[in-house]
């Protein structure tokens, strides 16, 4: 057997046998990922009060090109209150002392787990030992989500936070999905793309998205059953998907 290995001289990845070592190695990075996910609320301490028991959490998963973004933004802005995003990248470099720039590159993606590098610079008790970056994100990300969920009503996108905050009471999960023409049309007019490019851009997105959300969550990514509530963003549109959560929010 082989494997693909970077070279230290030439920093070319190279090909070499698989000896027992790197079995070791494989086998202690699962079972460390699975240790990680098992124990996700060790750090977690309940508010007064009970768990979330005064705030309402929105959490929005979506499909690439389908709006959701501009969904969660519009109706934090309606109710007043905040939403996290790609904000949580910041956040999770503060917190981690890890550069931004790394993290960008990793945030909402699964590790190969045949090729990474774990840069153990940053391992600790609150990112994890022996683990690659995307998961170090991921048990950081976590952690601020639920200080959040504690301190704050709020709609927070994306990185799991239905699963991280599935012991939490006052969280609504929500899937937002639009018709594949509507997505096509979307990309294209956001990121100036041509026909094709958007379609291979919404391919990888999406099977992107879903190898994360099924790894870090015990749910499948666009199944009905993982989520609350599922919408057409194509079918309501998207005042009545703002006008939706909005509600929801109220009478939670």
């Amino acid at each position: 057997l082989f494997f693909a290995k970077k070279c230290c001289r030439t920093n070319y990845l190279v090909r070499q046998p698989l000896l027992f070592s790197d079995f070791l190695f494989f086998w202690t990075y699962f079972t460390k990922r699975c240790t990680i996910k098992s124990e996700k609320d060790l750090t977690f301490i309940p508010p007064k009060g009970g768990i979330g028991m005064a705030n309402t959490i929105i959490t929005i998963s979506r499909e690439f090109g389908s709006g959701g973004h501009e969904i969660g933004k519009q109706a934090a802005e309606r109710l007043g209150i905040e939403c996290y995003d790609s904000r949580l990248i910041r956040m999770a470099s503060e917190k981690s002392c890890i550069s931004e720039k790394y993290l960008k590159d990793v945030d909402e993606k699964r590790a190969n787990p045949w090729l990474y590098t774990v840069p153990s610079d940053y391992a600790d008790e609150m990112t994890g030992f022996g683990l690659p970056l995307n998961d170090m994100l991921f048990n950081v990300q976590s952690q601020i989500i639920r200080q959040l969920a504690n301190q704050e009503s709020c709609i927070i996108i994306g990185r799991c936070a239905d699963s991280v905050l599935a012991d939490y009471p006052g969280v609504i999960s929500i899937f937002i999905h639009a018709e594949w023409k509507d997505r096509v049309a979307r990309i294209m007019e956001r990121q100036n793309m041509k026909e094709r490019e958007a379609e291979s851009l919404i391919r990888k997105m999406d099977k992107q998205r879903a190898l994360y959300y099924n790894f870090f969550s015990d749910k499948k990514w666009g199944r009905p059953e993982s989520f609350d509530i599922c919408v057409n963003s194509s079918h309501v549109g998207m005042e009545g998907c703002v006008r939706m959560i909005c509600s929801f929010f109220e009478k939670k």
